[in-house]
């Protein structure tokens, strides 16, 4: 009975709120966040938590490994590879209605470098030991500068999220950034630019997100994306229990364990899923 517990209270809470859980992509974590701020999180159950939240300028095809336009349109190498220029997108907003500009990246940049931010993403970004030089040409233009060719770049800033400058440039010159965003912050003040916002956390239990208005991507029809407009991130520490949530419905994505495939064959119409053997 504990562990039915978290989804009981899951299935009252959305629905004293009227919301319906088959309006959800659910997902599953195995533990709570430790903080909210993505520079800092060095475990997955935080960097899952907000991940939604956050772009890159890059981003990498998972079928074809090739480099795409995330936050920027395009990118070109000048000076034999030494400097690179992104060209941001247009019109590119923050999900608190301000604008998105090259300052954002040269601040996100700058605060990872900063000797007062311990994060993992620093050593990243390193050449040699030695940092990239920023520079902003306008609103949508900026370049880095290597102090030597670097073939691995484009997949080191392609992991970088970038950050709000409005939002966090007081608590860097305020040396309070590393608590800044934590699991005590009230999750929509939370500003990104990734396809959704955070809007309730309840430990143990989920996280949820909607939809952010002023994500940018769309499809080809002009609808706004994504599709799918609220998420419930699950917190379920068992694995096993991951997995029965998943055959049941209740999960929708889950990365099954070498043991759980041939139950999940067993189970393909009831399950309604079609499992297929693609390779390495």
């Amino acid at each position: 009975m504990k562990k039915l517990f978290p989804l009981i209270f899951l299935i009252l809470s959305c629905k004293a709120k009227g919301i319906e859980l088959k309006d959800f992509l659910k997902t599953s974590t195995i533990s709570d966040p430790k903080t909210f701020n993505i520079v800092v999180a060095d475990e997955t159950s935080s960097t899952e938590a907000v991940g939604p939240l956050f772009e890159s300028l890059l981003r990498r095809n998972y079928y074809t490994l090739d480099f795409e336009p995330g936050l920027a349109e395009s990118y070109e190498f000048l000076e034999n590879g030494l400097r690179w220029r992104f060209k941001l997108r247009k019109g590119l907003i923050w999900s608190d209605g301000k604008p998105l500009t090259a300052n954002d990246v040269k601040f996100t940049i700058d605060l990872v470098y900063s000797p007062d931010i311990s994060t993992s993403l620093k050593d990243i970004l390193l050449v040699d030991g030695k940092r990239v030089g920023v520079e902003v040409s306008d609103d949508r233009t900026v370049e880095f500068i290597l102090p030597k060719k670097f073939a691995p770049f484009l997949a080191s800033v392609g992991m970088i999220p970038i950050l709000p400058s409005h939002i966090l440039r007081k608590s860097l010159e305020e040396k309070r950034f590393e608590t800044f965003w934590n699991i005590n912050t009230p999750p929509p003040t939370i500003i990104g630019s990734g396809p959704y916002t955070m809007v309730e956390y309840i430990p143990s239990q989920f996280i949820r997100y909607k939809k952010n208005p002023e994500y940018y991507l769309k499809d080809e029809n002009g609808e706004r994306l994504p599709y799918i407009s609220n998420r419930l991130l699950l917190i379920v520490p068992d694995t096993n229990t991951q997995f029965l949530r998943f055959k049941s419905g209740e999960i929708d994505i889950y990365y099954p364990r070498p043991e759980e495939i041939a139950d999940i064959k067993r189970n393909e119409e009831s399950m309604g899923i079609n499992l297929k053997k693609l390779g390495v």
